[in-house]
């Protein structure tokens, strides 16, 4: 009787501790998964400013509006207007072709929970 309670009571600890096993892999995935968008996340932030600083570049331009959705809006200034990366490129090629040696250097990039 000892023995058939006994187990009994293993098999119930290691079902518990399968249970658990599996919820803290699920847990560790979730966290996996959460890091890998982050730094894809922090990854697209650099390419686009990498790009943007060469925009005078024909090949580093159509990477840079490569990273746009097609019909996407852009907000700057003071101005509600928006204006399509149709638009913008003229603006970009005449800004960096009057301070071409403008850089942006990345301080802090915050991906968490974003």
């Amino acid at each position: 009787m000892l023995r058939n309670v006994l187990v009994i009571m293993t098999a119930m600890c290691l079902s518990l501790t399968s249970c658990q096993n599996k919820q803290i892999n699920e847990e560790l995935a979730k966290y996996k998964e959460l890091d890998s968008k982050e730094a894809s996340n922090i990854e697209t932030v650099k390419q686009f400013y990498m790009h943007l600083d060469k925009f005078l570049d024909e090949q580093e331009r159509n990477a840079f509006t490569n990273m746009w959705s097609s019909g996407s809006k852009r907000f700057g200034g003071s101005s509600d207007e928006s204006m399509s990366m149709e638009e913008m490129t003229p603006f970009l090629k005449s800004w960096y072709t009057a301070f071409p040696d403008l850089k942006h250097q990345i301080v802090n990039i915050i991906a968490k929970n974003d």
